[in-house]
C-alpha cells in the first residue's frame, strides 16, 4: 500500500513539473525577427546567446494549469515569433497589450508557477515585444540588434541592462516602457542608442540610468500618474534639456547645476540646440514624483 502511495506521490510531482524547450533556427531568407513575448506570471531571464539558433527558450513550469504556445511563420524576410504563457484562470479579456492580469493576485505564487531563460542572437535585427504580468525579469540586451522594443509590465519588477563595451550593434528607432505598479529600471540607457523613449508610469516607479558616451540625440518623453520616475545622469559629458508639465500636486527635484528658462525647462551647462549627443525629455505629471539626480 506505502509502494503504490509513494508511486502516486512521484507521478503527481513529475506533472506538476512541466520542462519545455523552443528553438527557431537561422535562416539566411530572414532580415528581423518579430519576436513577442507574453508572460502573466513568473520569473525570466531574456539575454543575447552566440550560436546558430535565433531564438532559444527553455523553462519549467509547476502548475499544471499554466500552458505555453510558441508559434513563428516567415513573412518575406521577417521572421514573426510569438511566446505566449497562460492561465485560463487568471487571463481576462485582452486589453491593447494583448492580456491581463489580476495584478492583486499573490505574488509569490505567481513566481513559483514557471521559470524561463530566453537567449536572443546577436547575428539578426530584433522588434522585442515583452509583456510581463506578475513576477519579475532581469532582461539583458548587450551587444544585440534590437531596432525597436515595447517593454510592459502589471505588478512584475523588470531590469533592464547593457553591460560596458557592449552596446546595441544598430540605433534603436524607438523604445516603449509601460508599468502600472511594477518597478522597471534601465541600467547604462545610453547603450541602447535609442531614439525616441515613450514611458507610461501608473502607480509603479521607473528608473533610467544614464552613463557616459551617449552617441544618439534621444527624446524622452514620460506620462505619469501617481507614480515615481527616477532620471539618474552623469556629472558631465551629456548635454541634457528637461521640460516638465506638472500640477501643483506633483514633487520635482532638478540638479543645481541645471538653469531654468522659460519657466518649466531646464538646461544643463553642456546643452546647446545642436548638441549631436543630447537627451531631451519632455515630462507629463499629475499626481506622482519626478527626481533628476547627477552622479
Amino acid at each position: 500500500m506505502r509502494f503504490f502511495i509513494l508511486l502516486n506521490l512521484i507521478f503527481s510531482f513529475l506533472q506538476a513539473q512541466t520542462v519545455k524547450q523552443y528553438t527557431t533556427d537561422e535562416d539566411p531568407r530572414i532580415m528581423c525577427v518579430d519576436f513577442s513575448i507574453v508572460l502573466p506570471y513568473g520569473k525570466s531571464r531574456i539575454t543575447a546567446i552566440d550560436n546558430p539558433r535565433l531564438i532559444k527558450v527553455r523553462g519549467l513550469i509547476e502548475d499544471d494549469k499554466l500552458k505555453s504556445e510558441y508559434r513563428y511563420a516567415l513573412i518575406n524576410s521577417i521572421k514573426r515569433v510569438r511566446f505566449k504563457v497562460s492561465d485560463k484562470n487568471s487571463i481576462e479579456k485582452g486589453d491593447k497589450t494583448g492580456y491581463s492580469v489580476n495584478i492583486f493576485d499573490n505574488v509569490e505564487k505567481a513566481e513559483k508557477k514557471s521559470y524561463w531563460d530566453i537567449f536572443l542572437s546577436k547575428n539578426k535585427e530584433f522588434k522585442l515585444r515583452i509583456n510581463l504580468g506578475l513576477g519579475s525579469s532581469d532582461i539583458n540586451l548587450s551587444g544585440l540588434k534590437v531596432k525597436t522594443a515595447h517593454i510592459s509590465t502589471a505588478s512584475a519588477d523588470a531590469t533592464i541592462n547593457y553591460f560596458s563595451g557592449q552596446a546595441n550593434q544598430i540605433e534603436m528607432d524607438s523604445l516603449q516602457l509601460k508599468t502600472e505598479i511594477g518597478n522597471v529600471t534601465f541600467n547604462n540607457l545610453q547603450m541602447a542608442r535609442v531614439k525616441n523613449l515613450t514611458a507610461d508610469i501608473g502607480f509603479g516607479k521607473l528608473k533610467l540610468i544614464y552613463g557616459g558616451g551617449n552617441t544618439t540625440v534621444s527624446n524622452v518623453n514620460v506620462k505619469i500618474g501617481t507614480g515615481k520616475l527616477v532620471v539618474k545622469l552623469p556629472a558631465n559629458d551629456l548635454p541634457v534639456k528637461i521640460k516638465i508639465n506638472s500640477s501643483s500636486f506633483a514633487s520635482v527635484e532638478v540638479p543645481k547645476g541645471f538653469k531654468r528658462k522659460d519657466g518649466n525647462i531646464y538646461i544643463n551647462e553642456n546643452f546647446y540646440e545642436s548638441a549631436p549627443n543630447a537627451v531631451i525629455f519632455n515630462v507629463d505629471v499629475s499626481l506622482g514624483k519626478v527626481v533628476f539626480l547627477t552622479n
